[in-house]
């Protein structure tokens, strides 16, 4: 979320103190009052991982725990930790290669069959596969990805799509809140 923050808000330096002001506010009421997000709060929360683009619609989260639902990962810097660069030999190379291989500059197919075992580790219940209007790095193959989770891990997969902060909030919030109630009796 704070790399998010930066990459979206970074040329405004006011709007990313505010966006860093309410994050921390909410999280310290949270703290203040012992409050667990709603989702966790409720018997058995709906295990969600999240990937494909990072959203700019901030609020994406606490709606998923507002509907019973809690974010259990995401691929979304899964680049910055599946491995780590080789040590010896020439440095600019090794990084070139660690850079190469990173699952988001693989082709669609490869790049799932890298992430599907940093999913399996999450046990998740559901995927949301997301995208943001203009960009289609993932998402632009979704057919492939729902079949490759289908076929790797027999799991209901929700495509949204977001624009700017509040844009189209109604929209995910429908969204996110009939695919969790859809899921959560069949569990």
């Amino acid at each position: 979320m704070t790399q998010a923050f930066i990459g979206d808000y970074v040329q405004n330096a006011e709007a990313l103190h505010q966006q860093y002001q309410a994050l921390l506010s909410e999280l310290k009421k949270r703290v203040d009052q012992s409050v667990p997000a709603p989702g966790l709060a409720s018997p058995k929360p709906l295990r969600l991982y999240f990937m494909g683009d990072e959203t700019q619609e901030f609020q994406f989260f606490n709606i998923i725990e507002d509907y019973g639902g809690v974010l259990i990962g995401c691929d979304t810097r899964l680049s910055l930790y599946y491995e780590p660069v080789k040590e010896d030999g020439p440095a600019v190379e090794n990084l070139a290669r660690w850079i190469w291989k990173m699952p988001c500059n693989l082709p669609t197919a490869e790049r799932m069959k890298a992430t599907i075992p940093y999913i399996k580790e999450q046990k998740p219940e559901a995927i949301i596969v997301s995208s943001v209007v203009g960009s289609r790095n993932l998402p632009g193959a979704e057919r492939l990805v729902r079949d490759i989770i289908r076929d790797e891990l027999s799991l209901p997969v929700l495509s949204i799509e977001t624009t700017l902060p509040l844009e189209n909030i109604e929209k995910v919030k429908s969204q996110v809140k009939a695919f969790i109630e859809q899921i959560k009796p069949a569990l």
